[in-house]
């Protein structure tokens, strides 16, 4: 509830002229009711009493048209709240693309890809629909409710008692049945949580579901997910049917006790019988009133709920692990120097030392579980090493502008990266010039020219998303010419010889070391056949030993 409270005090910081808005069309909703009301005594006690058909066929037509003027009022009101409200969620979901793709790798890894998406995406939705029903429902409703209370309150005192006396049971009934339809919210969203990854999850690995043979598996599992979300949904839709039958009962109750005591009064002669069918008329105005507050319940909880999800990717941003400024004219050139790395209660890298020099190319070798991914992170500075020192030429990361750095760094990652677009964006990506040319000479000098020419539309052919159409080489190779179209000082590639054969790796060595302006290149790979090509061999022992061996005397 706290962040639903801030929420609607930045709304109104943010657009006072929305709240000044929607009061003022509830007063102006309020001049049409009272309005509305006295021609409705008026009609009744006069016009129809009198046998005056014409003047009382015009009467009515001016209630109604007292109504239709309320209702075009509140529509005005609403396109100005939607303007505030669709304002206020492009903010939030800018903030929180913002604060996405300023965390550090450290913060990101732990994120589930299903509940960004649901911050993202579905609880902004839900936050605009509760907004929409406070402002519009609420802001709105609530004076008109409240004029009608006090109209029946003027006609006579008793109307009054039997409010006071009857609407304590009401809200209490209110009361008792909104936690179970809260506890119950709770597991839907649980459930539809429960769904959605299991959607992720056959997106994903399709391929994977049909090489185990699992499609029954996978076939019982989304449908029990499936039918779980369903279950829920009706118990819900049952507990919210529950509330509303109990709240229109109650409402019921109180409005025949109201027409039950005008009834009397008016044979009484206490009031006239118009009178009476305007307390009868602002009875049905009331009750619908309150209809449509209670109605929004499930809105406001679900929307409370939301803000609370949301809030969890709003805080403030964990900083880069460096928060250095200088800009340097990088030529390639870095340095492990003694450094100690680890994961909680794992260690990985332990005093490792190592050059990586512009126009060689560095081959990085070792057991899965080495630290060779773990190294590729720290150069890129998304890691901070827990002793030891990391340096670009020769200065320390801590003195460097780190964003300044990567751009001077190209990574090609053991998984190529290949979203849907075009094969020209994909090259392209990143970059604030988009060059055809320079993303041609970049995809000849990665070998992706010849098969992406072949391609329907060439550079213009359209790839889904991660590429499934293009085999596995015809990707990494997309993926390095992206790399070389930035034009890096150091290019990194991890495990570029999984598609490769013999013949193909040597090709790919070759043109490395002719790739123009001489970069300093690191390879990382379990190739055997490409430390022939390197320069100089590292290998990672398992004890995150390191050793450094010439290409001809490897052990």
């Amino acid at each position: 509830m706290k962040d639903a409270v801030l929420h609607f005090r930045h709304l109104f910081q943010r657009s006072p002229a929305t709240f000044a808005a929607v009061a003022a069309g509830a007063i102006v909703q309020l001049a049409f009711t009272v309005a509305a009301l006295s021609l409705f005594r008026l009609l009744f006690d006069n016009y129809v009493s009198q046998g005056q058909a014409a003047t009382a066929a015009w009467t009515a037509l001016g209630i109604v048209s007292l109504q239709i003027l309320s209702s075009l009022v509140g529509l005005g009101v609403r396109r100005i709240t939607f303007r505030a409200i669709r304002t206020v969620i492009a903010e939030y979901r800018t903030h929180l693309v913002h604060r996405l793709l300023l965390l550090p790798r450290a913060a990101t890894t732990g994120l589930n890809r299903s509940d960004i998406h649901q911050r993202l995406v579905r609880d902004t939705e839900t936050v605009g629909a509760m907004t929409s029903a406070v402002l519009n429902t609420w802001v709105a409703g609530v004076p008109v409710a409240l004029l009608l209370v006090a109209g029946l309150t003027w006609e006579d005192w008793r109307f009054l008692a039997v409010l006071i006396v009857l609407a304590p049971v009401v809200l209490f009934v209110e009361w008792r049945w909104r936690p179970p339809v809260r506890e119950e919210y709770g597991h839907h969203q649980e459930a539809v949580q429960q769904f959605s990854r299991g959607a992720l999850f056959l997106a994903d690995h399709l391929d994977l579901i049909r090489l185990q043979t699992a499609q029954d598996v996978e076939r019982r599992r989304q449908l029990h997910l499936i039918d779980t979300v369903a279950q829920t949904n009706f118990r819900l839709g049952m507990r919210i049917a529950w509330a509303d039958w109990g709240h229109s009962a109650g409402g019921l109750l109180i409005a025949g006790s109201v027409l039950a005591l005008g009834a009397g009064l008016a044979a009484q002669g206490a009031i006239s019988l118009g009178t009476l069918l305007k307390i009868y008329f602002a009875m049905a105005l009331l009750q619908a009133r309150i209809q449509g507050l209670m109605a929004t319940y499930p809105t406001l909880h679900a929307g409370v709920r939301a803000l609370a999800g949301i809030e969890s990717l709003h805080g403030p941003v964990t900083p880069e692990p460096y928060s250095g400024s200088q800009v340097i004219p990088f030529t390639g050139r870095v340095a492990l120097d003694n450094v100690h790395f680890g994961y909680p209660g794992k260690p990985v890298l332990a005093g490792v030392s190592l050059t990586v020099e512009p126009g060689t190319i560095t081959v990085l070798m070792g057991p899965n579980g080495a630290g060779k991914t773990t190294l590729l992170h720290l150069l890129c500075g998304l890691y901070l090493p827990q002793s030891g020192r990391l340096l670009a030429d020769g200065l320390p990361y801590s003195q460097l502008s780190i964003a300044a750095l990567r751009s001077g760094i190209a990574v090609v990652p053991q998984t190529p990266v290949v979203f849907r677009g075009t094969i020209l964006e994909n090259i392209i990506y990143g970059q604030p010039v988009a060059d055809e040319a320079a993303a041609r000479e970049a995809a000849v000098l990665a070998k992706a020219d010849s098969f992406i020419r072949e391609l329907p539309g060439g550079y213009h052919a359209t790839v889904d998303d991660r590429g499934d159409t293009l085999s596995g080489g015809q990707r990494q190779k997309l993926s390095l010419a992206r790399a070389l179209y930035r034009q890096p000082r150091l290019l990194i590639l991890d495990e570029p010889t999984n598609h490769l054969d013999l013949e193909s790796v040597r090709e790919l060595a070759d043109s490395l070391r002719r790739l123009p302006g001489a970069p300093a290149i690191l390879v990382i790979t379990h190739d055997e056949a490409f430390a022939a090509c390197g320069d100089l061999v590292h290998r990672l022992a398992p004890v995150t030993a390191l050793e450094e061996a010439p290409t001809h005397g490897y052990a």
